[in-house]
Formats: structure tokens, sequence, C-alpha cells
């Protein structure tokens, strides 16, 4: 019998853990038991599957002067999400939202396993504001 298909799911605001369970429950759906969810969520995203090794609120910054105090906490939370995903080693990785977050969460998965596909799920700031994804998505998270 074969493994079920590891995703890690990433995401670090509300916004993301919504669309983060929604996300989980449709695969779920469509894979039964052909999936398991590793990764980094809130309340929503548990209750799809994916228990979170740490509270999402911790790391939901809004403001310049808060993100600043915040860095070395945010920063640890990078590290973890990393030792999440060399400890249960997904095959997919989903980062949700969040920036600042997923795109150093996407550095660290880089240089843990470079074949690892990183998908970067849309973000509102997208679709909300019709602004294009930044010029440093592609050459960061993409596969080869």
């Amino acid at each position: 019998m074969s493994r079920p298909l590891c995703v890690m799911l990433v995401a670090a605001e509300a916004s993301g853990d919504d669309r983060g369970a929604a996300l989980a429950l449709a695969l779920k759906r469509r894979l039964g038991d052909g999936v398991r969810f590793v990764g980094v969520g809130g309340a929503h995203m548990a209750a799809a599957g994916v228990q979170s090794p740490f509270d999402i609120s911790e790391i939901s910054i809004l403001g310049l002067l808060e993100g600043l105090m915040a860095y070395p906490r945010i920063m640890k939370r990078v590290a973890d999400t990393a030792a999440l995903a060399a400890r249960e080693k997904p095959d997919v990785a989903v980062l949700i939202d969040s920036w600042g977050f997923t795109l150093r969460v996407a550095d660290r998965l880089r240089k843990l396993d470079p074949k690892l596909p990183l998908i970067k799920y849309v973000g509102p700031q997208v679709w909300a504001t019709g602004r294009v994804a930044p010029k440093s998505w592609p050459t960061r998270s993409t596969t080869s």
C-alpha cells in the first residue's frame, strides 16, 4: 500500500486559516484516505484536520512597530515551521496569504528540499486590490 500524499498547509492569519480549511476539506473529499495534512493554521484548519504546532495569533501582526517588536518571535515560528517540514517530509507545501511569514517559510523550505513544490495560494491583497504578485515570488518559490 502506498503512503498518502502529505500536504503542508501554512496560514498565518484568520483569512488564510479559512482558505486553508476549505482547501483541506476539498482535497479530503477528492482524495479521501489518500491525503494527510501537516502545517500551521488556526481553529478552522484544525477542524479540517490540520493540527498547528503553535497558535497563529502569535504571528498575525499588523503595523510597522508591532512587526519590528515581533520579529524574533516570527523568525522562531518560521524555524518551527521548517522543522515541522523536515520532520514530516511533505510532498507539497501550500503557503496561504501572509506574505511576510510565508515567503520566509518558502526560503527555508527551499533550502531543506530544493525540489519540494511550493504553491502560493492567492492572498486577498491580490484579488481584492487587483495588484500583481511581487516579482520576488516566482524566483523564490517555483519549482524547477
